[in-house]
């Protein structure tokens, strides 16, 4: 005769036999968490049109937030005191993977961000969006002197660049671009222009 018991109510039951001992804490803290966990993904499993079971938290979080519960993906953070910085990290990913390019811009206007702006500009430009990264390259603090050069050129905005290298006063960043550019091109010109002001 099958166990009709489900996975969660045999983690209970592993939870209540190992609650007589103080010996036990830490597993009893995981099995319990894990319960958790179970019960709320059997709740999404009936309430969403997708399967969550047998997912991490974070993959639980980070699936909720592609599919548009953000507000449900908070309260398991709360629920299981994910840090904010591991938040940001699952919501940047989720949100890169959407190409919800609109509500990384709106991030962009936080004054700051516990994962640095880098892996915002990153993740964008891997995803082929270079005009929303290049939104993140003066929000990026404690680059590498040029950094910001090599950022804009990688988002194809060579002018930009060029602004940057004459900023940080780099007369060498600043050549290569107006050569790259090609000194006929209306790019090239706009460099040109730029080292002669």
């Amino acid at each position: 005769q099958p166990d009709a018991r489900t996975a969660s109510d045999k983690l209970a039951l592993a939870a209540k036999l190992l609650s007589d001992s103080k010996e036990n804490l830490p597993e009893l803290y995981s099995l319990k968490e894990t319960t958790t966990l179970l019960r709320l993904q059997e709740s999404l499993d009936r309430d969403l049109t997708d399967s969550f079971s047998g997912l991490s938290v974070n993959e639980t979080m980070f699936k909720l937030i592609r599919l548009g519960y953000n507000g449900r993906a908070k309260k398991i953070q709360s629920e299981f005191k994910i840090s904010e910085k591991v938040a940001w990290w699952i919501r940047l990913r989720a949100l890169v993977v959407k190409r919800d390019w609109n509500e990384i811009e709106e991030i962009s206007k936080t004054k700051k961000s516990p994962i640095g702006w880098e892996p915002f500009f990153s993740l964008t430009l891997q995803a082929g969006n270079p005009r929303l990264a290049a939104v993140f390259v003066p929000k990026c603090t404690g680059l590498e002197p040029g950094q910001s050069i090599t950022m804009y050129e990688k988002c194809g905005m060579r002018v930009k660049a060029a602004e940057e290298a004459i900023r940080l006063k780099n007369l060498e960043a600043w050549e290569r671009l107006l050569e790259a550019a090609g000194k006929g091109s209306q790019e090239g010109r706009e460099i040109e222009r730029l080292g002669n002001a």
